[in-house]
């Protein structure tokens, strides 16, 4: 049994990385039942969740900057991503 990080449905579904293409061939293992037992938790949708949250607020309030070093949302095209 494995653990899936939030980072592979991320990679998955984003733009064009290194990492998108195996978390994609990954995962449709996965769904057509060819791949390991995985799990994931409640901890790592949140995360996504989170991300989903933060981008909705933004877009509602015409907010084009955030101060993070997370880069997934350097992934937003709309969107500047700041560092301190």
């Amino acid at each position: 049994m494995i653990l899936i990080d939030a980072n592979i449905f991320m990679y998955a579904a984003g733009r064009e990385s290194p990492q998108r293409l195996p978390c994609q061939r990954f995962l449709e293992r996965l769904v057509a039942g060819g791949g390991p037992e995985a799990c994931t938790d409640a901890e790592v949708l949140q995360e996504i969740l989170r991300d989903c949250v933060h981008i909705g607020v933004m877009w509602e309030h015409e907010i084009e900057e955030v101060l993070s070093y997370d880069r997934g949302f350097s992934e937003i095209s709309w969107l500047k991503r700041l560092e301190a």
